[in-house]
């Protein structure tokens, strides 16, 4: 078996506007399950280009560790 990374892309059934059913219908355990009954397929997913960044501070952190 090959490692590597798995993501999944929960699609609905009909379209609309609030998320919030479809959000809250996904849990640890609906996705555990769910992934022990998916077979491997090929697929084509166009997807917008995400671009994801994050910054912080470190001269606090550089403070407190030389006390």
């Amino acid at each position: 078996m090959e490692e590597g990374v798995s993501v999944f892309f929960f699609l609905p059934d009909e379209v609309t506007q609030n998320l919030t059913q479809i959000v809250e219908s996904l849990s640890a355990e609906f996705v555990q399950d769910l992934s022990m009954t998916l077979h491997p397929a090929d697929a084509e997913l166009i997807l917008p280009v995400l671009k994801l960044s994050y910054t912080t501070d470190f001269l606090p952190l550089a403070r407190s560790s030389q006390t």
